[in-house]
């Protein structure tokens, strides 16, 4: 399958039939981390919906800025606290 008819069938299967009539600035990133897994709860795999989340996030990302404020479909990368290099990750008060 070619990656535009993959995008194709995601957005036509799994994204517009629930996100289609929402308003882009709505979508939160709690509604649409809901969504994928009740894609697995409907027995669909993993890499589906995660498929489906990276094809949503790819359109979104076209409509920062010019839409909406930020990207809600875009994972947070970022886990626990960042510590400068050389340091050893205690904070003094």
């Amino acid at each position: 399958m070619l990656a535009l008819d993959s995008y194709r069938y995601l957005f036509e299967v799994f994204i517009l039939p629930r996100f289609g009539d929402d308003p882009l600035i709505s979508l939160t990133n709690e509604e649409i981390a809901k969504a994928g897994k009740g894609l697995m709860t409907g027995g669909y795999a993993r890499k589906t919906a995660s498929n489906a989340r990276g094809a949503l996030s790819v359109a979104l990302a076209d409509a920062v800025r010019r839409y909406i404020p930020l990207n809600p479909a875009a994972k947070n990368k970022a886990r626990g606290v960042r510590v400068a290099a050389g340091s050893s990750g205690s904070r003094r008060r």
